[in-house]
């Protein structure tokens, strides 16, 4: 199936791959620092957020050896990166 990698998923359900993994059959790896929490209102209970969210600090200098680590191939079909401020950096470090 076709794979994605999303970074910045603190609710899995609102994520940007929800319905492409929920009703396409796509795999993926979601990561958040803290799963389910939000300033605006968190949600560490909402399904799946234990069982998707990896909880990782996922910086430019720690995102490729973080995607090995949780098996992401190399030639993924979608990335979304959010997480405030340093997006710009993390994709360059990937390419």
């Amino acid at each position: 199936p076709p794979f994605f990698v999303e970074i910045g998923a603190r609710k899995p359900g609102m994520s940007n791959s929800a319905l492409l993994r929920e009703l396409c059959g796509w795999d993926g790896v979601l990561f958040d620092f803290q799963p389910g929490l939000s300033p605006h209102g968190g949600c560490p209970g909402c399904p799946g957020v234990k069982e998707l969210v990896r909880a990782e600090f996922v910086t430019a200098e720690n995102v490729v050896a973080l995607l090995w680590k949780h098996g992401v191939p190399e030639d993924l079909d979608l990335l979304t990166v959010d997480i405030d401020y340093n997006d710009y950096w993390e994709v360059i470090s990937m390419l």
